[in-house]
C-alpha cells in the first residue's frame, strides 16, 4: 500500500514538472513572438 502510494506522488511530481517544462517553454515562445 505504501509503495503504491510512494509510485502515485513520484507521478505526480514527474507530471507538475512535465507541466511547468511545458509553461516554461509556452512562455519563452511567447516571449519570442512578442518580440518580433
Amino acid at each position: 500500500m505504501d509503495s503504491g502510494k510512494a509510485k502515485l506522488v513520484g507521478v505526480r511530481k514527474d507530471r507538475t514538472k512535465g507541466l511547468a517544462r511545458l509553461a516554461a517553454i509556452a512562455d519563452s515562445y511567447t516571449r519570442d513572438a512578442g518580440d518580433h
